[in-house]
C-alpha cells in the first residue's frame, strides 16, 4: 500500500481556470491542507500559456485571432517559454519533496517515461542546456535536459515546468498529441513536429499514466473531484468567464476505460467504447455540470487591444490632473517640448510619435540622453535587466529605435493608431503586472498625477508595494497637457 495521493478527474475548461487550480493546488499542500495531487486536464479552446517570467514575445500574441475568435493568452505559475495548447493534454503533480530540483524533474518524470513505454513509446531526457532558452519563445522549439523526448527521434513530446513553495512542488506539462498545424504555423512561424504516436485514445493514455504514476510515484489513489469549496475560492472563481464554449466539467477516467475522449475546440465530448455498459447504467463517467452561478462570476483580466480599448477610452475621458501636481506636470511637459527634436528623429525614421517616444523617455530614464529608452541604462553598457542583453548603443536614437521596434511599435507593424492604441502600447511597454496581478491599481505608468492614481507601484522588477508612490509624471498627463498647449493633436 502506498501513500494517499489525490486523483482530481479530468477537467476540460478555460486556461485561466486551469491555471488559477494548480496555483490553488500548489497553496494548499504547501500550507499542510491537502494530500499530494495528480490531474490531467485540456484546454476548452486553443489558448497560448507564457511562462511566468517570460516578458519578451512577438506583439502580434495579444490580438492572435482564429477564425472569429480570439486565441487566449494566459500566464502559468511555472517557467519555461510559450505553449500553444489545444490538441494536447496536460498533466499536473503537486507534492512535498526534499530534493534538489534537477533530482525532483528526474523523480517525477519517470511516470511518464513509464506510461508511456507501456503504451511502446520510449523516451528520454533531452539533451540541450536551458541556459539558451530565454532567446526562443516558443518552448516546444528546443528540448532542455528537464523535457522528454521520442528516443529514437530526439522529437520533443513532453515539456514540463516547476514551482516550488517551500519544500511544496507543482510540476505540470504539456504532451502533444494532435496539434493543429495551421495555427501553430500562425503563431510560431513554423510547422509543429510530425510525430508518429501509438494508436491510442486519449483515455487510455491517461489509464497508462495513472497507473504508472501509482507504481512510480508509490501512490494509493482516492478519487476525489474538486469540492464546492474549492471551486468558490476566490482565486479560481474569479477566473471564470460564463459562455457557451467555455463552461467547466468534471470527467472521470479509470482503469476500465469505458469512455472514449475525442478533443475539439467547444471542449472534450464522450463516446461510449465498445465495452460500455449501457446507457440506462449508472456511471460515474458522465459529465456533470458544475452548475456556475453566473452572477458570481467575473470576467479574467485580459491584456488584449480589443478588450481593453473601451476601457482606456473611458479612463481618458475621465481623467483630471491633480492639483498638488499641475506644476510637476508644466515643468516636465516644457522640458519635453525643447527636445521634441530629437523625438521628431524616431518619428521619421520609424512612424512612431514623438509624443509618445517622450513620455516614455521621461518614465525609463528621465529624459536622459545618455540611458537607454528600454530601462533607463547607460547607452554604454548591454542591459542588464528587462529587456536583457541590448546594446551597447552609440547614439540614444540608436537605442530608441531598438526599444520599440523590440516591441513592434513601428509603422509597418503598426495597425490601430487611435489614442486607446497608443495607451494600449504605453502599457504593455511598461509591462502588464498591475493589471495581472493587481487588478485594482491603474498603472501609474499612464495614470500617476491624476485623479485614477494615489498610490501602490512596483519598486523592482516583479515587487510590488501597495502603499509605494510615484513621483513621475504618468504618460496620460503628459499628453493631456501636450494637447491643451497646442503642441499635438491627438488621435480619436
Amino acid at each position: 500500500m502506498g501513500d494517499r495521493w489525490r486523483l482530481i478527474p479530468v477537467l476540460d475548461g478555460p486556461g485561466r481556470v486551469q491555471m488559477a487550480i494548480d496555483r490553488w493546488l500548489l497553496t494548499q499542500q504547501a500550507q499542510g491542507q491537502s494530500r499530494p495531487v495528480l490531474r490531467f486536464y485540456t484546454w476548452a479552446e486553443p489558448t497560448l500559456s507564457l511562462g511566468f517570467h517570460q516578458r519578451r514575445y512577438p506583439a502580434a500574441w495579444d490580438q492572435l485571432q482564429w477564425g472569429d475568435r480570439p486565441v487566449p493568452l494566459v500566464r502559468r505559475p511555472t517557467g519555461g517559454r510559450a505553449v500553444l495548447h489545444g490538441g494536447d493534454l496536460s498533466y499536473a503533480v503537486v507534492m512535498d519533496h526534499r530534493g534538489d530540483r534537477r533530482g525532483t524533474y528526474c523523480h517525477i518524470c519517470q511516470f511518464l517515461i513509464a506510461g508511456w513505454r507501456s503504451l511502446g513509446l520510449d523516451l528520454r531526457f533531452g539533451q540541450g542546456r536551458s541556459r539558451g532558452i530565454h532567446d526562443q519563445a516558443n518552448c516546444f522549439a528546443l528540448a532542455t535536459d528537464a523535457d522528454l523526448v521520442l528516443a529514437a527521434t530526439g522529437e520533443k513530446l513532453i515539456g514540463s515546468a516547476q514551482v516550488w513553495q517551500q519544500q511544496t512542488v507543482l510540476q505540470h506539462g504539456s504532451i502533444v498529441l494532435n496539434p493543429d498545424r495551421s495555427l501553430h504555423q500562425t503563431v510560431f512561424g513554423t510547422a509543429p513536429p510530425a510525430i508518429a504516436l501509438p494508436p491510442v485514445t486519449q483515455a487510455e493514455i491517461i489509464t497508462a499514466l495513472t497507473a504508472a504514476a501509482s507504481a512510480q510515484l508509490g501512490a494509493d489513489w482516492q478519487v476525489e473531484p474538486l469540492s464546492d469549496r474549492e471551486w468558490a475560492a476566490p482565486s479560481i472563481r474569479r477566473q471564470f468567464a460564463v459562455s457557451s464554449s467555455s463552461i467547466c466539467r468534471h470527467f472521470i477516467v479509470n482503469s476500465s476505460s469505458i469512455c472514449r475522449l475525442s478533443l475539439g475546440y467547444g471542449g472534450i465530448k464522450f463516446a461510449p467504447s465498445p465495452s460500455a455498459p449501457s446507457p440506462s447504467a449508472p456511471s460515474p463517467f458522465a459529465p456533470q455540470p458544475l452548475g456556475v452561478d453566473p452572477a458570481m462570476t467575473t470576467s479574467p483580466p485580459s491584456t488584449r487591444l480589443p478588450d481593453l480599448k473601451p476601457d482606456y477610452d473611458r479612463l481618458w475621458k475621465t481623467c483630471v490632473i491633480r492639483p498638488d501636481w499641475q506644476a510637476r506636470v508644466k515643468q516636465t511637459t516644457d522640458r519635453l517640448v525643447k527636445q521634441r527634436s530629437r523625438y521628431e528623429v524616431i518619428q521619421k525614421a520609424i512612424g512612431v510619435p514623438w509624443w509618445f517616444v517622450a513620455a516614455l523617455h521621461n518614465l525609463e530614464a528621465s529624459s536622459d540622453f545618455t540611458c537607454n529608452l528600454h530601462n533607463g541604462q547607460p547607452l554604454s553598457q548591454r542591459t542588464t535587466i528587462e529587456p536583457k542583453n541590448r546594446g551597447p548603443f552609440k547614439t540614444w536614437e540608436e537605442s530608441a529605435i531598438d526599444a520599440l521596434t523590440l516591441k513592434e511599435f513601428d509603422a509597418p507593424r503598426v495597425k490601430d493608431r487611435s489614442l486607446a492604441a497608443w495607451l494600449w502600447r504605453a502599457e504593455r511597454f511598461n509591462g502588464f503586472g498591475y493589471r495581472l496581478y493587481h487588478p485594482t491599481v491603474l498603472t501609474p505608468y499612464l495614470w500617476s498625477g491624476s485623479n485614477h492614481h494615489r498610490s501602490g507601484k512596483y519598486t523592482a522588477d516583479g515587487k510590488f508595494d501597495p502603499k509605494a508612490l510615484s513621483e513621475q509624471v504618468g504618460v496620460a498627463m503628459v499628453w493631456k497637457t501636450l494637447e491643451a498647449i497646442g503642441a499635438i493633436d491627438l488621435p480619436e
